[in-house]
């Protein structure tokens, strides 16, 4: 009896025969495994990370990921050998099932091509001149096709302006790494960052895997003109990109602070100084202590008329003074800045991926559906999907709900399993009977979230303190 992970619709029972990769429907079907015609050999293990974050940026990303809709187990029945390590996930047969993308790798010769028979060299090129002419039947014109780049470009230099700010990595950016309008995929080496030492399974900097991205672009463009004999400007498409690029650093930067960015006017000096100062603090490669400083620091300085969190952000006071204080509207941006800064942690890839190895090694595969639920739910909550206009989440999990309420400028703990629910009148209140609960009531997958609960309401603390001198 077969195991299937993540179902999402009807999707027939596959068998290993189906298996190399191919198309049904609306779906790509990928297998995993030690199959005798796929040549990637991933694993169980990394095929379910690659759900995980695919679900994880589906909603979080500005441009989103290539869905998985199903993972399907075909061993009979799930097995390690005994005394294997991780390495056996590779023993295990199985189907991943996505939505059906097309990569800039489809249009560009083999990295391996030198190691390939010369029968599967002159197949490569053949494929690729098909591919040129699809693309051409389709956009019918090498303007439509230019209209197209740039599109997928903007694309491009949002989602890494918003990834730089939020500290997320791909990990693995190649020719098959994003979809050709932009999106991610192939995702199974992605983190977030709580700082920029940690490098585990990633092969470029944050900073960087944007100028690789751009790379990829402009190579496919350079194959265009060989097949089209046309000359398409690789150089003003690469202006084109970090001109879009940098106005989006300007645009997300204050959402590190916790305020919408939609919520300030574009092109100011004030936000081009607060980039800057974001900029400068990435290059040091600042702990989770720094950054969360950088945050209440700029918040502190409102108060000082000149400074550029005082011009940027005191026209977002004044927008939603008919409802709250100046006091609770800073809280509450400071409760969405630091929530990302203390609790990110959770989606670094190494905990993600010993929290699943500990599963596979259990065969508890009935629980990483509720895992991926569990990644899902808190990404909503760390990137305001479930704030509203009365609470503000400040934790998340399924024993406890802790929230700010702006309008009373008060704070909220409710425990489900005791049905209780207390208020708290400060920071100070809240923080005293946090550190009376017991710390695993605080646990998130893979993660003891209760430290930086403690860091995070010290530092709502001090900044009501600040506001009341």
């Amino acid at each position: 009896m077969e195991t299937q992970f993540f179902e999402d619709g009807n999707i027939a029972t596959l068998g290993v025969e189906s298996l190399p990769c191919q198309k049904v429907l609306t779906y790509q079907l990928n297998g995993i495994g030690d199959l005798p015609k796929v040549k990637v050999k991933d694993t169980l293990l990394d095929a379910i990370l690659d759900s995980i974050y695919s679900s994880v940026f589906h909603q979080v990303l500005p441009i989103g990921s290539v869905k998985i809709k199903s993972i399907q187990h075909l061993n009979k029945p799930m097995s390690l050998a005994e005394g294997s390590n991780q390495s056996g996930y590779q023993n295990h047969l199985a189907v991943k099932v996505k939505e059906t993308s097309l990569s800039i790798k489809r249009f560009m010769k083999n990295a391996e091509q030198e190691s390939m028979s010369a029968a599967d060299r002159r197949l490569e090129a053949f494929k690729i001149k098909q591919s040129f002419l699809e693309i051409n039947q389709y956009f019918q014109s090498h303007e439509r096709f230019v209209l197209f780049i740039n599109r997928s470009l903007a694309n491009c230099a949002q989602q890494f302006a918003f990834c730089f700010v939020h500290r997320i990595t791909h990990g693995n950016i190649n020719n098959d790494a994003l979809s050709i309008e932009g999106r991610w995929q192939n995702n199974n080496a992605s983190s977030f960052h709580n700082d920029f030492a940690e490098n585990s399974f990633t092969s470029s900097s944050l900073n960087e895997q944007k100028d690789v991205a751009l790379s990829l672009f402009l190579r496919w463009v350079c194959y265009y003109n060989s097949f089209n004999n046309t000359k398409i400007e690789t150089s003003e498409l690469s202006q084109y990109f970090y001109a879009i690029y940098n106005k989006y650093l300007e645009y997300y930067v204050v959402s590190v602070l916790g305020v919408s960015p939609d919520e300030l006017p574009l092109n100011t000096l004030a936000r081009a100084e607060l980039t800057s100062g974001l900029i400068k603090l990435y290059q040091h490669n600042p702990s989770e202590l720094d950054i969360a400083k950088f945050i209440t620091q700029s918040l502190s300085d409102i108060k000082q008329q000149g400074s550029a969190s005082y011009k940027l952000l005191n026209s977002a006071i004044t927008s939603e003074n008919q409802h709250y204080t100046p006091s609770s509207i800073i809280t509450k941006w400071a409760i969405i800045g630091l929530r990302k800064v203390y609790f990110n942690a959770l989606f670094q890839n190494n905990n993600i991926r010993q929290s699943l190895a500990i599963f596979l090694s259990k065969r508890k595969l009935d629980q990483v559906l509720e895992l991926s639920n569990h990644y899902e739910d808190c990404a909503a909550w760390l990137f305001e999907a479930k704030d509203s206009s009365v609470h503000t989440v400040i934790f998340s999990n399924k024993k406890l709900l802790i929230y700010f309420v702006p309008v009373t400028q008060s704070y909220v703990a409710e425990h489900f399993d005791k049905g209780h629910k207390y208020s708290f009148i400060d920071a100070k209140e809240l923080l005293l009977y946090i550190q009376t609960q017991p710390k695993l009531d605080f646990n998130l997958p893979g993660f003891l979230a209760w430290r930086g609960l403690i860091y995070m309401l010290t530092e709502l603390l001090e900044l009501e303190r600040g506001q009341l001198a």
